[in-house]
């Protein structure tokens, strides 16, 4: 890939810093409940608070991380994005084999199915810039790729 001609786009934090805070903090409660035989002790309320508030960080620092770690790179030969297990790749238009909206836990994605073996790539929909990489795919994708099928839908 010429990183000169290619257009990038990065996921926005939102999204994974909600989803984060929203798991851990209904995983943290339930456990605390459980440890407690379901009896609400008000005397904890602040330390969960602070812990709470610690999970709040925690997630907007893991959202910048996979946020610069994983951005999702477009140019005139295909598209270079991570796979399901965070593995950078990058793939022809060509080798492009089916295009599916794949929502992980609400949080939306286009699993991009290859020709050749590996794993398929995983588009993170949720991008700053959503707009921008709808157009950059039905400006580069040849006519009938099937990740500019999916956006000609949309």
């Amino acid at each position: 890939m010429n990183s000169e001609d290619a257009h990038q786009f990065r996921m926005n934090l939102r999204p994974l810093c909600v989803f984060w805070v929203a798991t851990w903090t209904i995983g943290i409660a339930l456990i605390w409940l459980i440890r407690r035989n379901f009896i609400l002790d008000v005397t904890v309320m602040p330390s969960l608070c602070f812990l709470i508030a610690f999970l709040c960080v925690l997630a907007w620092l893991l959202a910048v991380l996979f946020r610069r770690l994983f951005p999702t790179k477009i140019d005139a030969g295909g598209i270079e994005a991570p796979n399901a297990w965070g593995k950078i790749r990058y793939v022809l238009w060509e080798d492009m084999a089916k295009a599916t909206r794949l929502p992980l836990l609400n949080i939306p994605f286009l699993r991009v199915a290859t020709s050749s073996r590996g794993l398929p790539l995983c588009l993170p929909l949720f991008l700053e810039d959503r707009q921008g990489f709808k157009q950059v795919v039905l400006n580069l994708a040849p006519p009938h790729n099937p990740v500019r099928a999916y956006f000609e839908k949309k």
